[in-house]
């Protein structure tokens, strides 16, 4: 069957989902989302939105950098086509996407990919520092001591591995080297290699512009705090926490939204990242039912403003895109 295996992995999300909704009790977390107030959901809304605007001025400028100038709108119209593509695929990795529609735009795909990989890599070195500080509150608000910490600090140390060797496969083109060989063995392997060589090749704006990088990346953070600290006020979840609320969602959401990147098999780590926030939530006395309900607005909010991407990408052949590998 031609798309059986995009058809198992919506199975298993509306499941995955499903079984969060039935396991905290889904008349409750329905009760809890009916009284939600609308005015902490608009000021939820307004930052989401803030954050994509940021994003795809970041991309425009760093594609600017490159020596090709693409309009603004462009660039966030190609955004949000990734966001959107990214809330249905595993692992989040249809924000690619993004890199095909702004090689429609007048990019090259290899200044596309800089433009997005090298800031992510940031962003996402930010997430895990920021997710082991929420460990770390986790760790002592619960007393976790002997194999459990241990496996909770490998486990942060194996994903920093990850991004060290990603940064190197960016910016260093002797480690990239060391690969050649390796992929060239694989199928569609010269054309992976050819795309990260090209896109060294213009990675150096991005560490030319790494303070506006690092700037707008701390912007974006912020604005995700007061996302996810406006939406918990929506329904009125008071978490345990001894320091400003504020400062909780700030470490909150980079713990919780990582597991989004695991490759699970449901689109985007739906029920894993559900299921995440409900037992962090826990350890700092929020009710089962309110957590899942604060959990799953919180990827509504998501993917009802990602859906400003959907004419752009009705515009490009996503079965193409994904034949083709790149993901």
């Amino acid at each position: 069957m031609k798309h059986a295996k995009e058809l198992l992995q919506l199975a298993l999300t509306i499941l995955a989902i499903g079984a969060v909704a039935y396991l905290f009790d889904f008349d409750r977390i329905v009760s809890v989302l009916a009284g939600a107030k609308p005015t902490y959901i608009l000021a939820a809304l307004a930052c989401y939105v803030g954050i994509n605007l940021c994003m795809a001025y970041r991309i425009k400028i760093l594609i600017g950098g490159m020596g090709t100038d693409i309009g603004y709108r462009q660039a966030v119209m190609s955004h949000f086509a990734g966001m959107l593509a990214s809330d249905f695929t595993p692992a989040r990795s249809g924000y690619f996407a993004t890199a095909f529609a702004l090689s429609k735009n007048g990019a090259s795909m290899g200044q596309s990919m800089a433009a997005i990989l090298g800031p992510q890599i940031f962003d996402f070195s930010l997430k895990v520092v920021a997710g082991s500080v929420g460990v770390a509150f986790v760790a002592l608000a619960f007393g976790l001591e002997g194999a459990a910490l241990a496996g909770t600090v490998l486990g942060i140390l194996a994903v920093l591995g990850m991004i060290v060797i990603a940064i190197l496969l960016v910016f260093s083109s002797r480690f990239l080297g060391y690969f050649r060989e390796l992929l060239a063995r694989l199928p569609f392997g010269a054309r992976v290699y050819g795309i990260f060589e090209s896109m060294q090749k213009h990675s150096g704006v991005v560490k030319e512009k790494i303070g506006f990088v690092l700037g707008l990346m701390l912007i974006t953070w912020v604005l995700k705090g007061l996302e996810w600290m406006f939406l918990a006020q929506a329904i009125g979840m008071e978490p345990a926490f001894a320091y400003p609320v504020f400062i909780f969602y700030m470490c909150l959401q980079p713990l919780v939204t990582i597991l989004q990147f695991v490759p699970f098999p449901t689109l985007a780590g739906a029920g894993l990242s559900e299921a995440g926030a409900v037992g962090v939530l826990f350890f700092f006395g929020v009710g089962a039912p309110q957590a899942a309900a604060f959990a799953l607005l919180t990827r509504g909010l998501m993917v009802f403003v990602d859906l400003i991407g959907l004419a752009q990408i009705r515009r490009l052949d996503l079965e193409k895109i994904l034949e083709s590998r790149h993901f």
